[in-house]
């Protein structure tokens, strides 16, 4: 009986003890990771968890050598599409018969950046630790440990044969899970047929409404705002001005990376009636933001970052 009971322990979690990697060739596996995420083509089925939260999704992703196309479907609670050509993102939502179009040159999971991965190494330390398998893949866990406290740590499952990333969680401080993105299955180098990349709902929208929050102009760096609180090792990657829906709002926005982690920042001008915005943290799904009102405008932060780093961006804002 021993035996047996152990037998079934170990078919409940298997995984296979492997030598630490050198962090050099770590490093050459968080960038096949982005890449393979960029040119492979793959379909399949991946699950996000955050606390009590989950959702199912399923992707198709195909690349031709010159444009990459992606199909976002999500499969739980309200329907959802994302399609994606580059960095064109069209979200349909057909229970509020409503098209918004984006401009996100950051990919979501199983991507990874690779505009500023040289950040990576001096704001993470990096390790491949085991051997693993996910969705019957045999894959390589990297974990990714940062340097300080306005950081979440990372896991990541990598495909061997692949690269691909098959599951990511980010971890707190403790070592509790933050949040998790796993395939439950996924095929991948197979042909990609085009209606796997096309909405259902794009022939349904000629009476939709159709919000595209456009850049209007870029930001340059002497600007009217001024950070005077950066985490360690964020940097600015993009600044520009967008075009709120269809009609005369604008909002600037700040993006900032470590090379892993992104905090977003928006500034808009607050409403001229009704309540005064609330200020503190906010959560929607598995979104984390901090809003603070600033004189007449409002200063929203949302980021993959603890929450004392989102209030010190905030805090720390100030017109010029």
């Amino acid at each position: 009986m021993r035996g047996t009971v152990a037998l079934i322990a170990a078919c409940g979690t298997i995984a296979f003890s492997a030598q630490a990697e050198p962090a050099a060739d770590a490093f050459a596996w968080l960038e096949r990771i982005a890449s393979a995420a960029q040119k492979l083509n793959y379909i399949g089925t991946f699950t996000y968890q955050r606390g009590a939260n989950s959702e199912t999704s399923r992707i198709a992703h195909y690349y031709d050598g010159h444009i990459e196309r992606e199909k976002l479907e999500v499969l739980d609670g309200s329907p959802r599409e994302l399609v994606r050509v580059d960095d064109e993102v069209k979200c349909y939502l057909p229970a509020e018969r409503m098209v918004l179009i984006q401009h996100q040159a950051r990919r979501a999971f199983p991507a990874l950046p690779r505009e500023a991965m040289d950040r990576v190494t001096r704001n993470y330390r990096v390790k491949a630790s085991a051997a693993d398998r996910v969705a019957g893949r045999d894959a390589l866990v990297l974990v990714m440990e940062p340097r300080d406290r306005m950081r979440f740590g990372y896991r990541l499952w990598a495909e061997r044969a692949s690269g691909l990333l098959l599951k990511l969680r980010t971890v707190d401080e403790n070592g509790g899970v933050v949040e998790q993105f796993g395939f439950t299955e996924v095929q991948v180098g197979v042909p990609i047929p085009p209606e796997a990349l096309t909405s259902r709902f794009a022939a349904q929208t000629a009476n939709w409404q159709v919000y595209n929050t456009r850049a209007v102009e870029r930001i340059g760096t002497d600007d009217r705002w001024a950070f005077r609180f950066l985490p360690p090792g964020f940097a600015r990657s993009a600044g520009v001005k967008l075009r709120l829906r269809d009609d005369d709002r604008e909002a600037m926005h700040y993006v900032f990376t470590d090379g892993m982690a992104a905090i977003s920042v928006f500034i808009e001008v607050a409403p001229a009636r009704g309540e005064r915005p609330r200020e503190g943290f906010d959560r929607s799904g598995g979104v984390q933001a901090y809003q603070r009102v600033l004189g007449d405008h409002v200063v929203t932060v949302v980021g993959e970052v603890p929450g004392r780093a989102l209030k010190g961006v905030a805090d720390g804002l100030a017109p010029r």
